[in-house]
């Protein structure tokens, strides 16, 4: 969308999350947590006749020049610079239509004529992205030509770039988060990009990348084969979704972390690149718990307490086995009505340990460890 546009307020949304243990079968909601989100698009500006910073010094000498940053979006950003030159501060918070400058310094410590570097600005966490160029120079330290020291150029910074170069791209995932895989299989996700823009189809490069890239693949996106990549390009027509396919198979039982990067296509090199960067995690190997020696039945299983009379204790112990690749964490609760899952009176029935963590490929002597006790 062009800089001028105007924007309207961010859409608010309000939601739950629920937290429930991570198990192959079905599992209950330990706590939820209430979510609120306020959803928008937050554009950087630098002012238009900013289009070139000038940084030159002699040799051991250094000089600095402030660059302002406007958010001209509709929610609050939050920036981090990342360059090899000086930049202070190199994080900072922009409220909407909110302005502050940044200050980029150059020293020359070195007689080498030149140093180039990149300045990152990232919306945190996942983007936009704007990447700068930064080149500074060293001056002669006795110059006859006058006209020799004001043509020097320290640092160019097209401020176009930050205002007119941002794809309208939405997504539908801030994250892609798989859980528990296991070893030897694979898992699909998908997310969903949104060109936003009336009038303009826009080209996009995606690509994965990051330690564990080798084992996240796009699927399915870039020809009708059925193949696997982690590099491609796309078309998004106007106001038009595309959705796109991730497929996680991991290779070890451990946590594995990369990036999906959604950069605009086609740009020419002397524009400043805006990335998108959407993280990609899951965890390989998974937890499959079982109890030994009791009867197997569709839903679960069934353990008989024997010897029940009034005033008398009735024990059973159940021998719990991890037959998993991953630790689990197991919760024992006792209900009078499963189903509506109802609790059971803790006068009645007591279960010890009622939590603990069983390692992959253990079995609990005493399945619950101890007992559970029956009282009527």
């Amino acid at each position: 969308t062009a800089s001028s546009e105007e924007l309207g307020p961010a859409d608010e949304y309000s939601g739950r999350m629920d937290v429930e243990v991570d198990s192959p079968g079905p599992s209950q909601v330990i706590c939820s947590v209430p979510l609120r989100a306020r959803s928008g698009i937050g554009r950087i500006h630098a002012p238009k006749d900013l289009q070139t910073v000038r940084l030159s010094a002699p040799l051991h000498k250094s000089s600095q020049q402030t660059l302002p940053l406007k958010n001209a979006g509709n929610i609050e950003v939050q920036l981090k610079l990342k360059e090899s030159f000086s930049v202070t501060p190199d994080d900072l918070s922009l409220g909407v239509g909110e302005e502050k400058g940044i200050v980029v310094s150059f020293k020359a410590q070195t007689n080498r004529q030149s140093k180039e570097s990149l300045l990152t600005i990232l919306v945190l966490p996942c983007g936009p992205q704007y990447e700068v160029t930064l080149i500074g120079e060293v001056l002669p330290e006795i110059s006859e030509n006058p006209a020799l020291s004001a043509a020097v150029s320290a640092a160019t910074i097209h401020s176009s770039g930050l205002t007119n170069h941002v794809p309208p791209i939405l997504s539908n995932k801030q994250f892609v988060a798989w859980g528990g895989v296991t070893l030897g299989r694979a898992v699909q996700q998908k997310l969903v990009l949104r060109n936003i823009a009336a009038d303009s189809t826009q080209k996009l490069r995606l690509l994965i990348r990051g330690q564990d890239q080798d084992c996240f693949q796009l699927q399915s996106l870039f020809s009708p084969e059925e193949r696997l990549t982690r590099h491609g390009e796309l078309s998004i027509r106007p106001k038009e979704d595309f959705t796109v396919y991730l497929l996680f198979a991991p290779t070890r039982v451990a946590c594995m972390l990369a990036k999906l990067e959604i950069k605009q296509a086609g740009v020419r090199l002397s524009q400043p690149g805006v990335k998108f960067t959407i993280p990609l995690s899951g965890y390989g190997g998974t937890s499959n718990i079982i109890l030994e020696d009791q009867r197997k039945q569709a839903d679960g299983y069934l353990a008989t307490l024997s010897d029940i009379a009034v005033s008398h204790v009735s024990k059973v112990c159940l021998c719990v086995r991890n037959t998993g690749s991953r630790a689990a964490f197991i919760k024992a609760i006792a209900f009078s009505d499963v189903h509506t899952r109802t609790f059971m009176d803790p006068s009645v029935i007591s279960l010890s340990p009622s939590q603990f963590v069983l390692k992959e490929r253990t079995l609990s002597s005493a399945g619950i460890p101890d007992t559970t006790g029956f009282v009527v």
